[in-house]
């Protein structure tokens, strides 16, 4: 967590240091105005020509949109190309294990492939993307531009959240166990202006959800989503509902699809003050005991991390309760190790009694586990002398990284007196 939060801090201050005179998007028809390549072009070609402009039209902002190039080479020779390139990843090549790289089209032969293009990742109305064969023998990169307009006529609202969804991530929020059933009602509404109804398709869902579809009108439809229960524990990013689109509808060989990937948490986290225990081979005495602390914690999503940036407390924490001894199971293989717990106010007191003579070299692990909740890890044994210069590179790795954060902080707040 703290190298997010340091490579966030540096790039912060680095793009405001500098985007004023640097920050340029690419384009690849005004790069190849200011840059030109002498070399031959080569054979090849998509629809008859060696300079292929693909015009996609209007691709609906909450899609993926998919369609097929096919790269023909009409010459007597092979042609060789190093690599395919894209230049957004917003853009991929669906079928890429059918591609290989680097790869050989033979003479009258053809290369197929299927794009796709996430209009989720883009936010300008109007775009530009490329494809790009780096070709051998001597000839320039053969380079496929498509273009098109997003269309933004069609958005998706949820909850009593009145705003529309410029992207199409569905935010649950937290459910505190894995097993209360809950839904969530999705609207996705077109221009009701717009002479074209909008017809969609039955929608899959990944294992973790189920969606039924309803439709109110030629411009409205609700998705109405459930969780299947009992559900993962720990922050989930599935997929969630896949909705094809039928109208507006796409040219012959293409397909509009509205992917609306379903994110929140389940359940919460044991958390110990320490993850490993270790006693030194030196250690002159028969036992020794150690206390730590085990307390029920919210997981970090999203929500959590802005609010810990903006140094406020994490959102769910009001409403997860206080971790009890009754909840939580004591592991009994742990050799060398005896536990007993005590209730406080944050949660729960765990007395470690350790005898030297069972300890393990280089430690076991004890698992703590509670109903409805990710368990608490810790390790106890002998500390080894491997596992010791291990705790010393990481104990200067971490100085290194509190070092560069603190310096990160400085140029922010040198940033915000100029």
């Amino acid at each position: 967590m703290k190298k997010f939060f340091l490579f966030f801090l540096i790039s912060l201050c680095a793009f405001a240091l500098f985007a004023e005179d640097e920050f340029q998007v690419f384009n690849p028809r005004e790069q190849a105005k200011t840059k030109v390549d002498e070399r031959p072009a080569s054979p090849l070609q998509v629809n008859g020509s060696n300079t292929p402009e693909i015009n996609l039209g209007k691709v609906l902002k909450l899609s993926h949109r998919f369609f097929p190039v096919v790269v023909q080479n009409p010459s007597d020779e092979e042609i060789k190309y190093s690599s395919v390139v894209v230049n957004c990843s917003c853009t991929s090549i669906v079928n890429q294990k059918e591609v290989p790289v680097p790869g050989v089209i033979p003479p009258h032969g053809e290369l197929k492939l299927f794009m796709g293009l996430n209009a989720n990742e883009m936010d300008t109305t109007e775009f530009i993307r490329m494809i790009r064969f780096d070709i051998e023998g001597g000839y320039r990169p053969f380079q496929i531009n498509f273009s098109g307009s997003l269309d933004t006529s069609i958005y998706m609202t949820y909850g009593d959240d009145p705003e529309q969804i410029k992207r199409g991530n569905v935010n649950v929020g937290y459910i505190p166990e894995p097993s209360i059933p809950w839904n969530t009602d999705l609207y996705i509404t077109s221009d009701p202006s717009n002479p074209e109804p909008l017809e969609l398709d039955t929608p899959h869902c990944s294992s973790s959800f189920v969606a039924g579809l309803h439709r109110f009108n030629d411009h409205r439809w609700m998705i109405e989503l459930h969780g299947v229960t009992p559900m993962k524990i720990g922050e989930f990013r599935d997929e969630g509902v896949v909705v094809p689109v039928k109208s507006p509808a796409v040219p012959e060989g293409q397909r509009q699809i509205i992917v609306l990937p379903v994110i929140g948490i389940c359940g919460t986290q044991i958390v110990p003050t320490a993850g490993e225990i270790y006693m030194s081979p030196t250690y002159e005495g028969e036992t020794y005991t150690k206390d730590i602390r085990l307390e029920r914690q919210p997981f970090m999503d999203k929500n959590a991390v802005i609010a810990m940036v903006k140094g406020k407390p994490n959102p769910y924490a009001p409403v997860i309760k206080v971790l009890t001894v009754e909840e939580v199971i004591l592991p009994t293989d742990v050799p060398g190790v005896e536990f007993s717990m005590e209730q406080r106010p944050y949660g729960v007191l765990l007395h470690c009694k350790m005898t030297m003579k069972d300890l393990v070299v280089g430690g076991a692990l004890a698992t703590f586990q509670v109903k409805d909740a990710k368990p608490a890890e810790v390790w106890f044994g002998i500390l080894s002398e491997e596992r010791r210069r291990q705790m010393e590179e990481e104990d200067a790795q971490k100085a290194q990284e509190a070092a560069l954060e603190t310096e990160a902080l400085k140029q922010q707040e040198e940033l915000q007196k100029r």
